[in-house]
């Protein structure tokens, strides 16, 4: 029974990452037939059966478990590696959050529902896995941003700065599998699917429809007890941006400069457009890239490591089609081209009595915006350099009791810069953190209980803006930008969780609640006769709870 209910829940991911992506497909009894007629008899002979395996929730239990999961789910290649065999989650969750101090992009309150699966199988040869992610989400008091997707790069944004109201509704699902082409050699293919869709209740309105379509074809070479993989990435990305007035009266008043629309083509570079002169209406996404992966162990150490590299190509442009001569045509008025690479490691060492888990890693972005009706090169440059690490510890079984203690370190620098209105912005900052936690065991059961605090400290940076191009973003987005980003905060992360060993038919369930705690603790040097803060609060918290199955 439990095997076949996480069977139902890949079947499940499958499917709808097929019909979404307008795909066909047999059934997943067909596609294994013709992929392997071995697995076809021994599953007749009713000689498979599940490998030796750890149960669910200890596959979820601790932190690092939850890291290795994670790992796994990435690639092909670190799926064959991992010796796990079979688990599945099935996730309810809410959370919420409040933010009286924070970066002028983001909304004052935040709250989200969400549905969360995940799986993998083994079939002979064959070995599976999959995930499938739905959110509702609703923002209140959120200004200056009418894009759906906020990363602290993207160029070319519509923005007003009057506070409204938006919804989400987000639907993520991964699904792909590996098969052993010979004993040393294997393929795999693993497709990502995102779909969202965004709007404000507040005029100016924003409507935005949003796919995302990614591909992932593998090749894995086993030698020995070591794996090492290439896999080659492809997708695209389509987006619809719509945006209107409900009123006339905010459309054409300058009695209500809140509900002014601006597209910021840079950084600080902007221009003031209307439902009926917008910017751009489309925007058309290219991504190509590659990933090396490879996992080994030694000594007793389990190491894994990947090196990705992705190149993605937005262009922001309005599409004329001429339904009398079957003409289509497109104005572009902008594009973003962004190289992303990124090294990653971990290494961790098992056994009864001790757990040892290490993390590493580095990422450089580099992105160059292009305005049409500026043909000199490029306009706006973003440059974002990461680094990170971590080491936990866990004892075991220390009587009734597991402790667990850790570290982690992520240093984050940033530069933007915009060549039209000479806006520039840089800032490194460093987050440290130390967390402590123990397991108490009660017969089936178990309480879990983890703290972590640390602080957020900006190390140096600086905001450029020659005084005759100080505008409303200046005012309303730069200028607060920094003076968060240039702040000291400490921080706290708990967790609190309940776990019953025996919730129904042999599956386990836990119940969860997370919080979060963000204070200032200094100020910006922005001088006063340049900025009045717009943020009186200090603070950000928020909390998520949920239940989860472990099958």
């Amino acid at each position: 029974m439990e095997r076949f209910m996480r069977i139902g829940l890949l079947l499940f991911l499958l499917t709808y990452l097929c019909l979404g992506s307008h795909a066909q497909i047999g059934t997943l009894g067909d596609t294994l037939n013709i992929l392997s007629s071995e697995w076809n008899m021994n599953q007749r002979a009713g000689l498979v059966s599940n490998l030796s395996k750890k149960s669910g929730d200890s596959l979820y239990l601790y932190k690092g478990s939850r890291l290795r999961n994670e790992w796994m789910q990435q690639s092909a290649t670190q799926l064959v590696a991992d010796s796990t065999q079979a688990l599945s989650l099935l996730r309810f969750h809410y959370s919420q959050q409040k933010k009286n101090f924070k970066l002028p992009t983001e909304a004052d309150f935040s709250s989200m529902f969400g549905l969360y699966t995940e799986g993998v199988e083994t079939f002979g040869k064959i070995k599976i896995t999959g995930r499938f992610n739905y959110e509702m989400d609703y923002e209140d008091s959120l200004p200056n941003n009418l894009s759906e997707q906020s990363t602290p790069d993207a160029p070319f944004t519509y923005f007003a700065t009057k506070a409204g109201q938006y919804r989400r509704q987000m639907f993520n699902a991964m699904a792909g599998g590996t098969y052993a082409l010979l004993p040393v050699l294997y393929a795999g293919y693993t497709a990502d699917y995102d779909y969202h869709h965004y709007y404000g209740l507040v005029d100016p309105r924003v409507d935005i429809t949003f796919f995302h379509l990614l591909h992932h074809l593998s090749l894995t070479y086993k030698l020995d007890r070591s794996y090492i993989g290439f896999t080659y990435l492809t997708g695209h990305i389509d987006e619809t941006i719509g945006t209107t007035y409900k009123s006339k009266m905010f459309s054409n008043s300058e009695l209500y400069p809140e509900r002014k629309l601006y597209i910021n083509d840079g950084y600080g570079y902007i221009s003031r457009k209307s439902a009926a002169t917008a910017a751009y209406t489309k925007s058309y996404t290219k991504e190509n890239g590659w990933r090396a992966d490879f996992s080994t162990v030694l000594s007793g150490w389990s190491l894994k490591g990947f090196l990705q590299h992705l190149h993605t190509d937005r262009e922001n442009f309005i599409q004329y089609d001429s339904s009398s001569k079957g003409i289509s045509t497109k104005n572009i008025h902008s594009q973003y081209k962004k190289n992303t690479n990124q090294i990653q490691a971990l290494f961790f060492k098992e056994n009864e009595r001790l757990q040892h888990w290490i993390t590493l890693e580095a990422e450089d972005i580099r992105g160059n915006g292009y305005l049409t009706e500026i043909p000199l090169g490029t306009n706006y440059r973003y440059r974002q350099h990461t680094f990170a690490g971590g080491y936990q510890l866990v004892w075991k079984k220390n009587g009734n009791v597991d402790k667990e203690i850790g570290m982690d370190a992520h240093y984050v620098s940033i530069d933007k810069m915009d060549y039209l209105s000479y806006h520039h912005l840089t800032n490194k900052v460093l987050k440290a953190v130390l967390s402590i936690g123990k397991y108490w065991h009660m017969g089936d059961n178990m309480w879990t209980i983890r703290l972590s605090p640390g602080i957020i400290k900006p190390l140096d940076g600086e905001l450029s803006v020659p005084e005759n191009q100080v505008n409303e973003f200046t005012r309303s987005i730069a200028y607060p930008e920094y003076d968060y980003r240039a702040s000291t905060f400490s921080y706290l992360h708990g967790e609190v969780a309940y776990l019953l060993k025996k919730f129904w038919n042999k599956t386990s369930a836990s119940f969860f609640l997370n919080f979060n705690h963000q204070y200032k603790l200094q100020g910006s040097d922005l001088p006063s006769e340049v900025y009045s803060p717009i943020y009186k609060g200090k603070s950000q918290y928020g909390i998520h709870i949920g239940f989860q199955i472990y099958l």
